[in-house]
């Protein structure tokens, strides 16, 4: 089938990332429909300041782990920071490697013009691909920060990379962190199922940290409420048991 089945037009699924079997356990608990087991990790595991130094043999351990826990589960690996643009050959055999080693359904990719062949030749060679326009994390540092992408002209760009991606055979596109009006546009009018990240309530899947929904972050994303209070929680619950066991 060309879309993994929770990822069709309309669907309104719910995704979330997870990083470990515990946590994709309780995932597939709480009857959600798919794992992105996101080079966020960087961040929310390994102690990071951001997705960089992230490789391709830390998605491969961790998407391991998920498979594990949610071995029924729609599991979409992450291709991390310089796994996909220095050429197709090194992309492919990456991305062979998720599936093959780390047992992922599906990869994702920090979409632009330049990865779209090597995109492409997945695709080709039988891997589900996912697109991922808009604020691209991996590209912090060519975009100035965490910035909202997409307003006024620059909408133009992000529909003629969305355009590329729907012509390669992509199986869904996240959209992240644009306006909501943009997220709406793009979704009503692609025949490839939308992921939204802070994109507006019309996507046709949202997607979300695990950390920040369970409000296990210090700052949330600028386009994210709280869910969850688990890191007062936590604190709580450490602090009671260090005196329980003084």
């Amino acid at each position: 089938m060309k879309y993994p089945s929770e990822l069709k037009k309309g669907a309104n699924a719910r995704l979330i990332t997870a990083y470990d079997a515990f946590f994709a356990a309780l995932v597939v608990e709480a009857g959600l429909d798919g794992i992105l087991v996101g080079d966020s990790l960087g961040n929310m595991v390994q102690g990071h300041t951001s997705t960089l130094p992230v490789t391709v043999d830390d998605i491969i351990y961790h998407t391991r782990m998920v498979v594990r826990g949610a071995p029924q589960c729609l599991v979409i690996a992450d291709m991390p920071f310089m796994s996909v643009e220095v050429n197709t050959d090194d992309a492919l055999r990456a991305a062979g490697r998720l599936v093959k080693e780390g047992g992922a359904t599906a990869v994702k990719v920090e979409t632009h013009f330049r990865v779209i062949p090597a995109m492409a030749a997945m695709i080709e060679s039988g891997i589900p691909v996912i697109g991922h326009v808009g604020l691209t994390p991996q590209w912090v540092n060519m975009l100035g920060g965490y910035r909202q992408q997409g307003r006024g002209m620059a909408a133009k760009g992000i529909h003629q990379l969305v355009d590329e991606l729907v012509a390669i055979g992509v199986s869904g596109i996240v959209l992240e962190h644009v306006p909501a009006a943009l997220g709406t546009e793009i979704t009503r009018r692609i025949p490839v199922p939308t992921i939204g990240v802070g994109a507006g309530p019309d996507c046709d899947a949202q997607l979300a940290v695990l950390h920040d929904v369970l409000g296990l972050t210090a700052k949330l994303p600028s386009f994210m409420s709280p869910i969850g209070d688990g890191r007062k929680g936590a604190i709580e619950a450490l602090h009671r048991y260090k005196s329980v066991v003084s």
